[in-house]
């Protein structure tokens, strides 16, 4: 992770964290695709940070640095339990035999979309330092 985040670039990254034990949720729940509980995980951290903001006397940083770390942990936990990562893989890492026509097409149109919106996202998460 690159140094000078602002909490918006750092709040990101712990959700992209949180996809983790989402997938792990999922797959041991023997869901068809686990990318639903991952969705849910993710916006069930997302809430959590907000309220954990509003109560605690801790920085906005240190919150979310915990929330990433429990996220990952409880992950690799879940994920261990079921006798390793290789049958995950396609969730965590990708596979690229697999992608579909529509969702290719997806790709290509955020891709394409990027230098007129994605510029906006970036500026926002560093700092101009």
């Amino acid at each position: 992770m690159p140094g000078n985040q602002q909490p918006d670039g750092v709040f990101s990254d712990a959700i992209g964290h949180a996809a983790l034990t989402g997938i792990a949720i999922g797959a041991l729940a023997g869901l068809a695709d686990p990318l639903w509980a991952m969705l849910a995980f993710a916006t069930l951290l997302a809430i959590l940070v907000s309220v954990l903001r509003r109560c605690s006397s801790a920085s906005t940083d240190t919150i979310i640095g915990l929330m990433m770390a429990f996220a990952v942990a409880l992950g690799v936990v879940l994920l261990s339990r079921g006798g390793g990562f290789a049958r995950y893989s396609r969730y965590l890492i990708g596979d690229l035999l697999t992608i579909t026509r529509s969702r290719f097409c997806g790709l290509c149109s955020c891709w394409q979309s990027w230098p007129a919106y994605g510029w906006r996202f970036s500026i926002r998460c560093f700092s101009p330092a």
